[in-house]
């Protein structure tokens, strides 16, 4: 079974996002969701997911969403987008943007 402790994240992930999870989710330890799905996200693959509400499922592909802008080798430059994020309700698209 994988470590659910976010430091063991593979690929890592770097401190500032590190830092974030730790001071202002203040989540010791990602949900199974998160430890099955975000090493896959950070590794370029495509991910569906099945889960109940609070399984911690938009952590799950907002993190790897931010780390890999911020691993890009050049900032995005006008116009050009870095992630698209369709929600099925708008419910979720406030949760998603909050």
């Amino acid at each position: 079974m994988a470590s659910r402790k976010w430091e063991d994240v593979r690929p890592a992930l770097s401190e500032s996002v590190l830092s974030v999870i730790r001071s202002h989710f203040r989540f010791a330890l990602m949900t199974p969701v998160q430890t099955a799905t975000i090493p896959l996200f950070l590794s370029h693959k495509d991910v569906v997911v099945q889960a109940s509400t609070g399984s911690g499922k938009t952590l799950s592909f907002l993190i790897p969403i931010m780390e890999l802008l911020l691993r890009r080798k050049e900032p995005l430059r006008k116009h050009q987008v870095g992630a698209i994020v369709i929600s099925p309700t708008r419910e979720l698209a406030t949760q998603i943007m909050t």
